[in-house]
């Protein structure tokens, strides 16, 4: 064996291990929240033909199912009389879904927020006011800015009452999100003194920002909480049949009062939409805790409906079609004054298994047999690799 072919087949193999070493690690994360999660919420372990039914499912995709995930979310789906046995382990989208589905190689440039405009009409996204790509500053049309002093900094925001400032990479759950008000020609942040300048965004932020515009809702969603834009969280499929984009879930989230991010790990709560865009009778924090009333607002009526329902779905959908690379795709959907929806980012990296289930409903909804058969099929691609020039 020549040694080029030795050297590759020792990657190779090195390659795998670290494909199953991540596996493991991400299955034990899993595991040990839900085990956790479980005895947060006094949930008893008990072994039903449901269990049964749950892993004789996986099995025929060569998938194994871990008991501790349908003891986790069989009683939120009972709950809305849904099949505990067709739950989907976290662990399992994890490692045998989302990396056939969203190939990790193309993830890198899909996920950069200062791509979305090369990607997206503009039209759908709030309007950019300058970037940061890479440690240098460019226009929103992606014209370098040659040492970017204060000046020209607040001449570029001077036209907007209020700024978002954010990673546009490696960024999640609302970390690295400030928001910045017009003030005596200054931008105060919104939770104290500081003002934005070239030092705030050198001391604070990385090589990678996005700055932008900061919409004003719809005043029918600012009524759950007015200091928060709460936005809309849809679930898309593309499929792998006939590239036909389906709408697998959808919540909407509700920021804390006070807060001005929605995200459940900063404090928020979400709430289950039907296929009416009619909204749920209760909430949930991200433990799984539930609640009928929040910011002062009874859900219990079930009286609340989103505007514009079916153009968020048809939006949704519109969206999904730019995005050619991945198939999995949540995406984060605001609606504006006129309850026209706008696109705030999408993700493609971590599928919220936990959320869909959370609030009954079903992960990969009617399309679970086509897109496990799908993964099971063509596994390989899913492995880790590493190039070696021939």
């Amino acid at each position: 064996m020549g040694i080029k072919r030795l050297v590759k087949k020792i990657i190779t193999i090195q390659t795998h291990i670290m494909t199953w070493e991540l596996n493991l690690c991400q299955k034990f994360i899993c595991t040990k929240k839900h085990t956790d999660l479980i005895r947060r919420q006094h949930i008893k372990k008990v072994k039903s033909t449901k269990l049964n039914e749950y892993q004789k499912y996986y099995r025929q995709f060569k998938m194994k199912a871990p008991c501790i995930d349908y003891y986790f979310f069989a009683p939120f789906l009972s709950e809305y009389g849904k099949d505990p046995a067709r739950i989907i382990p976290e662990s399992l989208v994890q490692n045998r879904v989302n990396p056939i589905l969203n190939p990790i190689e193309y993830r890198a440039y899909y996920q950069d927020k200062n791509n979305f405009e090369r990607i997206l009409p503009p039209e759908t996204l709030p309007e950019t006011v300058l970037r940061k790509i890479r440690g240098k500053y460019y226009t929103k049309d992606y014209q370098l800015i040659e040492n970017l002093n204060n000046e020209q900094l607040l001449k570029y925001v001077s036209t907007f009452k209020n700024i978002i400032v954010k990673p546009s990479v490696d960024s999640s759950s609302g970390h690295g999100v400030n928001l910045f008000i017009s003030q005596n020609g200054h931008f105060k942040h919104i939770y104290g003194s500081k003002e934005l300048s070239v030092a705030y965004l050198e001391k604070n932020y990385g090589d990678d920002i996005i700055i932008q515009k900061c919409m004003n809702q719809s005043p029918y969603l600012s009524l759950f909480n007015p200091t928060s834009i709460n936005t809309i969280r849809v679930c898309i499929y593309r499929s792998v049949k006939d590239d036909d984009i389906k709408v697998l879930w959808h919540i909407l989230r509700i920021g804390k009062n006070g807060s001005f991010v929605d995200n459940a790990h900063a404090g928020g709560v979400f709430i289950g939409i039907n296929q009416d865009g009619k909204l749920d009778n209760h909430l949930l924090n991200q433990y799984g805790d539930k609640f009928s009333i929040y910011n002062d607002i009874d859900f219990s009526k079930n009286t609340y409906s989103i505007p514009n329902w079916n153009k968020v779905i048809e939006f949704s959908k519109s969206i999904g079609r730019s995005i050619l690379h991945h198939r999995l795709i949540q995406l984060d959907v605001m609606l504006d004054t006129n309850n026209d929806p706008y696109l705030i980012e999408y993700n493609i990296n971590a599928p919220g298994v936990w959320v869909a289930l959370f609030t009954g409903q079903y992960v990969l909804a009617d399309y679970s047999d086509e897109i496990l058969e799908y993964c099971m099929r063509h596994k390989e691609k899913g492995k880790k690799t590493i190039f070696i020039p021939a």
